[in-house]
């Protein structure tokens, strides 16, 4: 995951405010009883947001300059109550159950991360989500696409990826929806532009929100406490 260009990125990265889609996803998705997994939380500026509104949040991502910035901002409080938690590591390969205490609802939340891993990494993960034996969670994703308009910017090494100075993996939306389709229950999918404006950039998104297979759609909507 490149850890050079996320630590260098980190160093310098100011922005606090919560991503629009987190103010979406809390809502329109997120409960105050949930156990919340931020998969790649950088420097905290969604995590806080959510920290205030479920029961538990664990903020995992690769680069430990993201972690350290995001502890820093964090008050001692939060982190010894055991109500939040910040890990370094690869969100690729946990064992989702293990990060789980059974109590409320599961929910797995992915900001502009699945573009930032190869196909290897991808299959882990979707892997890692068709194993939780937990009875009720839901996934909530953005990320970037095909449409982006940063799409064929830089040298192509494969399938939809491009190296500038950090690789990207633009995701087709339609090989998207036919695999969340054939494995999981999807309750939220779009594409659109104007879910992140950032400067004079409006990149072309899809959000997508889905669980296990069977759930009923009424288990993926309701606003936190």
């Amino acid at each position: 995951m490149q850890s050079s260009f996320w630590n260098n990125h980190y160093k310098d990265f100011r922005v606090q405010d919560p991503s629009g889609f987190a103010q979406y996803c809390v809502a329109r998705h997120l409960r105050s009883d949930d156990r919340l997994v931020e998969l790649g939380c950088g420097n905290g500026r969604d995590g806080a947001l959510f920290a205030q509104r479920v029961a538990r949040y664990t903020g995992i991502d690769a680069c430990p300059i993201a972690i350290e910035s995001f502890a820093k901002s964090t008050p001692a409080e939060a982190i010894e109550s055991g109500k939040m938690t910040l890990k370094c590591g690869d969100f690729t390969s946990l064992d989702f159950d293990s990060l789980f205490d059974g109590a409320g609802r599961l929910a797995l939340y992915s900001r502009f991360t699945l573009h930032s891993i190869n196909y290897t990494e991808s299959d882990r993960l979707f892997a890692n989500l068709e194993r939780i034996s937990a009875p009720h969670w839901i996934f909530m994703l953005e990320t970037r696409t095909i449409y982006d308009e940063l799409y064929g910017v830089g040298d192509k090494v494969g399938h939809h990826e491009f190296q500038t100075d950090h690789y990207r993996r633009f995701i087709d939306p339609a090989e998207f929806l036919q695999r969340a389709s054939a494995n999981f229950a999807v309750a939220y999918f779009e594409v659109a532009n104007g879910f992140a404006r950032f400067g004079n950039q409006d990149p072309a998104l899809l959000r997508a929100v889905f669980g296990r297979k069977g759930t009923p759609l009424n288990a993926f909507y309701g606003a936190a406490a």
